[in-house]
């Protein structure tokens, strides 16, 4: 925001120190005449990243060049295997030259300060110096250099990507063997398991508080089955994250059982354990009225505080997945947007609740006519 306030010969002076290091070493624009680098360095856009903010992902068009000025950059494999961590240089120069996707995906280390030179702004400059013709040429004789440096990183996330080192990859041992049984994390198995408890948190976040608020005198069979599937699904999710699920920590793969085991019971077991309590079997065994029910399941709604990590999980097997691409913005909108969409839903439920406790006869309920309506128009009032 200071640079808007900065005049326009003190900006470019000052964003021509901060840059010359980087522009001495940048294919094309380092032999450039000295116009040519000035409005290069005036072109370039300041931006400011969050630490696990995404630059690019593997297979994207390169249409931005970047220059790390402050701040470290991972490099991951379509696989999410790190193999890279850089920093004050510049990222996907070969790419960006030889008008090609990206090799890899770039994710923030830390809170980074990037140049970035769009390839619109870098054709234009191309265009109105007449220097199109020249760059052809220029890369023509030097392609070879932009190819030696894409091939030697081509071949690192080949060797990472291979099933083979895939499987033997390891945070601690470096080399070892997957044990049996233990399912990788870019599995389809894996895929369906995570995707599933994504929708299954969903339906335990829109349904407990509609139990709550709108319980009937008993609880009908078809709900107890589902909420019991869902019970019985997280409790599995548990012992398969305890002992079958390997993960991938800090860009390594960890995929010894006790390796992975040790770091769930550390940051997550607790919650997941009290979360996984059967509520809904213990509450139809003991023959618990529809609200009680309800108040019982609150058990499972500490999970919520997982949905994040569920919407990224989600978010990163659509990217690599699917041939569609959700960029950290669009996560980020669609985070609010569902943090929105459950506050209308929670908040409504407690207020048809408190119409619906209330021992008068001019609750809202009463006096909008609505006490023998159906649920859903209940619901749709509140």
């Amino acid at each position: 925001k200071l640079m808007r306030y900065i005049p326009t010969c003190l900006k470019s002076d000052l964003i021509s120190e901060m840059t010359t290091p980087f522009i001495q070493k940048t294919f094309f624009i380092k032999d450039c005449a000295a116009d040519v680098v000035a409005q290069v360095v005036h072109s370039l856009d300041l931006e400011i990243y969050l630490p696990g903010d995404c630059l690019f992902r593997e297979g994207e068009r390169c249409d931005v060049l970047y220059f790390v000025y402050k701040g470290s950059i991972d490099l991951f494999t379509a696989q999410n295997v790190k193999f890279k961590t850089v920093s004050n240089c510049s990222l996907g120069e070969s790419s960006f030259f030889m008008f090609e996707p990206h090799i890899c995906t770039a994710k923030t280390v830390d809170a980074c300060e990037i140049f970035q030179l769009s390839m619109d702004v870098f054709l234009r400059i191309l265009h109105d110096y007449q220097l199109a013709k020249e760059f052809k040429e220029y890369l023509s004789v030097n392609h070879p250099t932009l190819q030696e440096a894409k091939a030697s990183m081509e071949k690192t996330i080949q060797n990472l990507s291979s099933s083979k080192m895939v499987r033997f990859m390891d945070a601690d041992d470096g080399v070892v063997k997957v044990s049996k049984g233990v399912v990788l994390p870019d599995s389809k198995f894996r895929v369906a398991w995570d995707v599933s408890a994504f929708f299954g948190l969903l339906y335990l976040i829109m349904s407990i508080p509609m139990a709550i608020s709108f319980a009937r005198t008993s609880v009908h069979l078809g709900s107890i089955l589902v909420d019991l599937m869902v019970d019985i699904f997280f409790i599995a999710d548990i012992y398969y994250r305890l002992r079958k699920f390997a993960i991938v920590k800090d860009g390594l793969l960890i995929s010894f059982p006790k390796n992975f085991g040790r770091i769930y019971r550390r940051d997550e077991f607790g919650l997941d354990i009290v979360s996984a309590f059967p509520a809904s079997f213990v509450a139809y065994a003991t023959g618990a009225p529809g609200q009680l029910y309800g108040i019982f399941r609150l058990f499972q709604f500490l999970r919520a505080v997982r949905f994040g990590k569920y919407l990224e999980g989600l978010v990163e097997i659509v990217n690599t997945r699917t041939r569609f691409v959700v960029t950290t913005a669009t996560l980020r909108v669609c985070q609010i947007f569902m943090i929105i969409l459950f506050l209308c839903h929670w908040f409504s439920c407690i207020f048809h609740f408190i119409g619906s406790q209330e021992e008068s006869y001019d609750t809202w309920i009463i006096a909008d006519g609505m006490q023998e309506e159906s649920m859903g128009r209940r619901y749709l009032r509140s």
